[in-house]
């Protein structure tokens, strides 16, 4: 339905209702349903808070009900009972078959909304597990998130350790290891895989295997663990990936193995597009054809986004790394930054004097430390990881009012907010990469909370809707076929030998280089290259300079 038609509905109580009748039948697993249950819940509150609390049932949100009040409702509390006398857990049913797939079976393949609570299902079976766990994602950035999780979660066990490299260390006092690392990180196991015994392989944001580059890293990784570790599990989660299964059958993980594509959510979202020009916010549908067009957006009754940040609302704002650079989002978005007073909470203000101390920035100028004093951070990847973990430490708190950030946020940083504005629309890849890393991004509008009887909704704020909605609406696929598969013309030169290895088991550990590559170091003609480069980068014992570096090609000479 448009906008307009559902805000305008003389009755919503009869769109409701048949809603309801929907998603008892099959469940949360149409966006556009949860999109139209924000509407009501916006704009016709009074008819919508008089089925919120049996609505809690129907998503299959468990953890936020109280006692049934009527009959539907009590046979889902059954429903509900059931799981936590198998779980232990007031998991939803969507966590609970997560949960059962990777008891039951040793590779797992998944594909669940942001909003699903899979961060809060693998805490707890990390929690519970009893040897060592590798858990592989694709940046630094969810390094540092998983280690807050996960040492707030075993803060009471002092006997295990979390550790974002592969480290055998306190050997005598730690019972297992957790470690948290990026794909090119991991392989440094394989180095003394005798001093490890892994029961887990967890490969989050696993969508990775899809990038040119670390794609090859990452399924080199996948095919050595399986190799060295035959008896862990392997387990693969995506965002909005539609074939997960893809991930198995690419590396021939097919005995005791399952695949399940979830789209059951939990979050409504209402979608505006910004009109510069006139400084409002429109009302539109991703879901309807033609979305862009007047007739069928409608105008939203008041700046959502200043209303949020005068209460106590949270805004994304997803730029370019150059506007941080030349500073323009300031300027962009001064009205906003404006709205944000300086923070007053000790803890708050804590980490904020913590990461002046790192910078160097006490009784200094520094744009990073003065914005979030008024609680607005900026987050991308240049920024020093121990000072990314502070702020991203910072935001979790609910400290931050303002998050201006790049795709580093985008590639699997599980911070919530009220807004996701994407102001910018550019993403690195392929068609399938760029829906991805949209859809993973605006999944982080809307608080899942745990306040009872409450249906959470956020708000996605984009100025060309048009190309919001194309990219929106695009394929979110795997490749069936691992790149280590690939053709040799679509490789890169440098990598078709470090493939050749992997797949004749032919890698010397040490240096994570083909054992003929390591050979070729190793030989006369290699110590005569450094020698000339070494005798080329110095003039008796003094490194030369700038001015006199000189390279000669085809007899002229070039100077740097």
């Amino acid at each position: 339905m448009k906008p307009a038609d559902i805000i305008n509905f003389r009755e919503p109580e009869v769109i409701l209702s048949e809603l309801m009748g929907r998603l008892h039948s099959n469940g949360p697993v149409e966006q556009e349903d949860l999109e139209t249950l924000t509407y009501l819940k916006y704009f016709h509150p009074t008819t919508f808070s008089s089925k919120e609390k049996e609505l809690m049932y129907l998503l299959g949100l468990f953890y936020k009900t109280e006692e049934p009040e009527d009959l539907q409702s009590f046979s889902y509390s059954i429903f509900s009972q059931a799981i936590i006398e198998e779980t232990g857990q007031s998991f939803t049913p969507v966590q609970a078959s997560i949960r059962n797939k990777i008891l039951g079976n040793k590779y797992f393949s998944f594909s669940a909304p942001t909003s699903t609570g899979k961060s809060f299902l693998f805490r707890e079976l990390i929690k519970n597990q009893s040897n060592d766990i590798v858990i592989v994602v694709p940046s630094r950035a969810l390094i540092a998130e998983y280690i807050l999780a996960i040492r707030e979660i075993v803060a009471d066990r002092k006997d295990i350790l979390i550790l974002q490299f592969i480290d055998d260390v306190n050997k005598r006092r730690a019972s297992r290891k957790i470690f948290i690392v990026t794909p090119e990180r991991a392989s440094e196991i394989f180095k003394t895989p005798e001093r490890f015994n892994p029961s887990l392989f967890l490969y989050d944001e696993a969508q990775i295997s899809e990038e040119k580059v670390r794609g090859i890293s990452f399924d080199a990784f996948v095919r050595r663990s399986e190799r060295i570790f035959p008896a862990a599990k392997k387990v693969f989660a995506h965002p909005f990936i539609n074939n997960p299964e893809a991930q198995l059958s690419k590396h021939d993980f097919l005995e005791s193995a399952d695949a399940m594509a979830f789209q059951q959510s939990a979050v409504g979202k209402i979608y505006l597009g910004y009109d510069e020009e006139k400084s409002i916010f429109e009302c539109f549908s991703p879901f309807i054809e033609d979305a862009h067009l007047s007739k069928n957006k409608e105008v939203f009754p008041v700046d959502i986004v200043e209303e949020k940040l005068l209460g106590d609302g949270s805004v994304l704002i997803y730029i370019t790394k150059s506007s941080i650079y030349d500073k323009s989002f300031e300027d962009n978005f001064a009205h906003y930054i404006s709205l944000c007073n300086l923070i007053t909470n000790p803890a708050a203000i804590e980490i904020v004097e913590e990461i002046e101390e790192l910078i160097g920035a006490r009784g200094k100028k520094s744009e990073l430390v003065d914005l979030m004093k008024r609680g607005v951070v900026i987050h991308h990847g240049s920024i020093p990881l121990v000072v990314r973990f502070l702020i991203e430490k910072f935001t979790n708190a609910g400290f931050a009012k303002i998050c201006f950030a790049t795709s580093t946020l985008a590639q699997g940083v599980n911070m919530p907010f009220d807004i996701v504005w994407v102001d910018n629309a550019r993403f690195e890849g392929t068609q399938e990469d760029k829906t991805l890393g949209l859809k993973n991004l605006i999944g982080r509008a809307g608080r899942s909370t745990n306040i009872k009887n409450n249906f959470d909704y956020g708000y996605v704020v984009v100025k060309n809707v048009k190309k919001f909605v194309e990219r929106f609406n695009g394929p979110s696929q795997l490749s069936n076929t691992s790149l280590l598969e690939e053709e040799p013309d679509n490789i890169p030169e440098d990598l078709s030998e470090f493939i050749a290895a992997v797949k004749n088991n032919d890698l010397n550990d040490n240096y994570n280089l083909p054992n003929c590559k390591a050979t070729r170091l190793k030989s006369p003609e290699a110590d005569q290259l450094i020698v000339d480069a070494l005798d080329f980068l110095f003039t008796g014992d003094q490194i030369i300079d700038g001015n006199t570096y000189t390279v000669t090609v085809n007899g002229t000479p070039y100077s740097l």
